[in-house]
């Protein structure tokens, strides 16, 4: 017979996946003009499921320095940020970078770039879910399911659409468009998670991540339909 803890586990295990298969799904068909194999979807989930263990190695160095949270102000605004924030989000490039390199050949298209960067972001996010679970219980799996992914997704995406926006969109600067996409994607990651965390105004400051949160979601869309737009534009039989 299993025990109640069990018990309790596997269906928060369920829950994990179910939420990633959900997202999973989501990206295979997003892409109306070439349907991506779901053999190189599973790719770019496993390695972005294994990403996380670059942000826990550079944690483990960061408080063998005594750097973290404290309960102070700026402390914990500027670590959210450039501890968690760049810790995170360059763990998750780490694997965009390996994804892309393994499937290059099937990164044909602008929209291709949001999806495999998205999924290598869901790996990573269901990876945290699981660590989240397991130290404090499947009280969290509606929101970290719902709202942790998308949030990972959205900022690896912005990350990866500023990367690329020179040689997809041959707009701006490569250089100067990689900083701002990577920057934005690391203060947008480390406000919503100080926001989330810290009681600045009380029970509202969750409401000032809700704002964080939305605004990334325009950006996602607007990121999405702009690569949609463009590979119509390079297949329509007009060009």
């Amino acid at each position: 017979m299993l025990s109640p803890y069990q018990i309790y586990s596997i269906f928060t295990i369920i829950g994990a996946v179910c939420g990633a298969m959900l997202w999973l799904g989501y990206f295979k068909r997003i892409d109306a003009l070439e349907r991506e194999r779901t053999i190189n979807i599973c790719i770019a989930f496993i390695v972005g499921f294994l990403t996380p263990d670059i942000a826990l190695w550079f944690s483990k160095g960061l408080k063998a320095k005594g750097m973290g949270f404290n309960g102070e102000f700026f402390n914990d605004f500027f670590f959210s940020i450039l501890g968690v924030g760049v810790t995170e989000e360059f763990s998750k490039l780490v694997g965009v970078v390996i994804v892309f390199f393994l499937l290059k050949k099937r990164i044909n298209e602008p929209l291709d770039y949001l999806i495999f960067g998205g999924v290598v972001a869901l790996g990573f996010s269901v990876r945290e879910n699981f660590i989240y679970y397991y130290n404090y219980g499947a009280q969290l799996i509606t929101g970290r399911t719902f709202i942790s992914c998308l949030v990972h997704i959205i900022n690896t995406s912005i990350a990866v659409y500023g990367i690329y926006r020179a040689s997809i969109f041959n707009k701006g600067n490569t250089y100067l468009n990689a900083f701002i996409g990577i920057s934005t994607a690391i203060v947008s990651h480390g406000v919503f998670d100080f926001f989330l965390t810290q009681p600045l105004i009380g029970s509202l400051t969750p409401f000032l991540s809700s704002i964080v949160y939305l605004l990334g979601i325009n950006f996602w869309i607007q990121m999405i339909n702009n690569c949609i737009n463009f590979s119509l534009a390079i297949c329509s039989p007009n060009d």
